[in-house]
């Protein structure tokens, strides 16, 4: 028991630069590799590409020029902070 609690509870955690992340497309938080959803807003992980395709991911995307989130093309408002698509500058 002893030894598990050391290794879960003692041991420094590695480091940001040492873990492999992937970064939310939507709110732009850092995931852990293994999430397969955004741990803030959900969002599903995107879809990677394989080096010899393409994936069926559309690349049409606007950024919030409030809160620089990053909206699907269709979208009219933001998804975080819903201000109109277009406002602080940013169509």
């Amino acid at each position: 028991f002893f030894l598990v609690w050391f290794r879960v509870c003692l041991l420094p955690l590695p480091s940001s630069s040492e873990r492999k992340m992937w970064q939310c497309g939507v709110c732009t938080l850092d995931n852990e590799d293994a999430s397969t959803a955004c741990i803030a807003c959900e969002s599903p992980r995107p879809v990677q590409q394989s080096q010899g395709g393409s994936a069926n991911v559309s690349a049409a995307t606007w950024n919030c020029g409030v809160c620089t989130c990053e909206n699907e093309a269709s979208a009219r408002v933001c998804i975080a902070c819903e201000m109109p698509r277009g406002a602080g500058g940013t169509a």
